[in-house]
């Protein structure tokens, strides 16, 4: 409940507050850094070596806004880091901007049209 309430200079003030757990790192697959954000490449890398040793991979990217994307490793396992970057330049980068650190959710899900043929058993039976 917000209660008013006065401090010694006469004037009334209200509180309102929320809070929540927040994870470290604050995001789990793609971090993009565009060019003059205010924290750089080296200053994100140490970081995030520090929250999650080799979970990350820092790609410098060739482009007018953007200067480096951060790639959670698991989704490099899942689908190729050209494809993904193919896939960012057209979709995202058109809307990144100076000085910004945007972050990507990113889900890939992988299924096979067909499975023909017998499956052996895992114990080799």
């Amino acid at each position: 409940m917000n209660q008013p309430n006065s401090n010694k200079n006469g004037f009334k003030y209200s509180v309102s507050m929320d809070f929540e757990t927040v994870s470290l790192p604050p995001f789990k697959d793609i971090l993009i850094l565009a060019k003059k954000c205010p924290v750089g490449i080296s200053g994100i890398s140490k970081c995030m070596g520090l929250m999650t040793p080799d979970g990350f991979e820092m790609v410098e990217v060739d482009d007018a806004v953007v200067e480096a994307i951060l790639i959670n490793k698991q989704i490099t396992k899942r689908l190729p880091l050209p494809e993904i970057l193919a896939l960012l330049r057209t979709k995202v980068f058109p809307f990144i901007s100076h000085g910004e650190i945007v972050k990507i959710n990113f889900h890939v899900k992988i299924f096979f049209e067909r499975i023909e043929g017998g499956l052996e058993s895992q114990d080799g039976n």
